[in-house]
């Protein structure tokens, strides 16, 4: 997945590539080499993430022709 940036830039006689340039200039930091490649790797936490909001439901019919249930749920605990 890649980032989306806005970028809204006045009415001027710059050329629209300099003007977001420009606009974007005051966010750019740092060259590859200043920090470990370790820090900018790309950690995949879908597994993670799906098993926290992962739940176990059943659901049962009751007699008097309602339903019930019961299960828990990584985000609430029960």
């Amino acid at each position: 997945m890649f980032p989306v940036a806005y970028v809204i830039v006045p009415f001027s006689d710059t050329p629209p590539a300099d003007a977001i340039g420009a606009s974007l200039a005051r966010f750019q930091r740092g060259r590859r080499g200043d920090v470990p490649d370790g820090w900018l790797a790309f950690h995949d936490e879908t597994e993670e993430t799906r098993q926290f909001y992962e739940a176990q439901h059943i659901f049962t019919e009751q007699g008097t022709g309602g339903c019930g249930s019961r299960g828990t749920s990584a985000v609430t605990g029960r």
